[in-house]
């Protein structure tokens, strides 16, 4: 995104052009109409939501983490 920031210090020209890659990319609600893209709804958060409706907990207990500690010079 250079042409952005090259707009964002005030480069009229860069601005134009950064707007009509947006437009071409689908990366502005102009660019989404005319690439005739919709933004389809998140399936997984739903079920994710009605599960935790129904159990009343956030689902399955997160494993656990180890972590990693330095060895002793010696080696223990």
């Amino acid at each position: 995104m250079r042409w952005k920031a090259a707009a964002e210090v005030g480069d009229l020209d860069a601005g134009k052009e950064s707007r009509q890659y947006a437009d071409r990319l689908g990366l502005s609600p102009k660019g989404l109409r005319l690439l005739m893209w919709t933004i389809a709804v998140d399936e997984v958060k739903e079920r994710r939501d009605e599960r935790r409706a129904s159990t009343g907990t956030d689902g399955p207990t997160p494993a656990r983490r180890f972590r990693v500690v330095a060895a002793d010079e010696d080696g223990s």
